[in-house]
């Protein structure tokens, strides 16, 4: 998956030298663009997703098993489609996020048992709104972070003081299978990494 054309600030400003007044987003296949590349750059095959022109652009985007997720940020409305595209089935789904008042309240979008999760944080509360239904479902303590997503099983960190304000505290990663968040598959003290999917095995590297 590939975005191309010009880059745009929260503001709504291109930060590019050169001024576009578009972006694109679209699937290429690997072994064809890597050749199109070698021979032609100028000329690449690709299937066009969607465009954002003006005042909008695509915060993010990301693979989630068959589906492309991404975000089609309107700068000036402070309004946020959520675009989930089916690439197997050829099928879109877009969702409306309007609770937007600053750049930073954009979050990923997580598909959990089929339906897609945003986040929005409060002081001590960070809950998951399906975005199906606009509803406020699970919540989790704000000082967990979401670190991956896979199917079910939500892998998050949290830092945990044994003895409030003496001592720096311990990373732990810890793994639920939704929608039981309150009962730990995983829980371990380290520092997170990274992690990937091996088949069926969500494998999890610490520091």
């Amino acid at each position: 998956m590939l975005k191309l054309g010009s880059r745009k600030d929260f503001d709504g400003t291109d930060i590019n030298e050169e001024k576009h007044n578009q972006e694109y987003i679209g699937i290429v296949n690997t072994k064809q663009f890597v050749s199109e590349m070698m021979l032609n750059p100028a000329e690449i095959t690709m299937d066009i997703l969607d465009t954002a022109d003006t005042d909008k652009t695509f915060a993010y985007m990301k693979r989630s098993e068959n589906r492309v997720i991404y975000s089609k940020f309107n700068i000036s409305a402070m309004s946020e489609e959520v675009v989930l595209y089916d690439f197997e089935n050829k099928v879109k789904q877009i969702r409306i996020n309007n609770d937007i008042k600053e750049a930073s309240d954009l979050s990923y979008t997580y598909v959990i048992e089929g339906n897609p999760y945003t986040i929005k944080k409060d002081k001590d509360v960070t809950y998951l709104i399906n975005l199906n239904t606009q509803k406020e479902e699970y919540q989790i303590p704000s000082n967990m972070q979401i670190q991956y997503v896979c199917n079910d099983v939500i892998l998050v960190t949290h830092i945990k003081h044994r003895i409030p304000f003496i001592k720096k505290g311990s990373e732990y990663i810890e793994a639920y299978k939704f929608p039981d968040i309150h009962h730990a598959l995983l829980k371990k003290k380290a520092q997170f990494n990274t992690c990937m999917v091996n088949g069926d095995d969500l494998l999890v590297f610490t520091l």
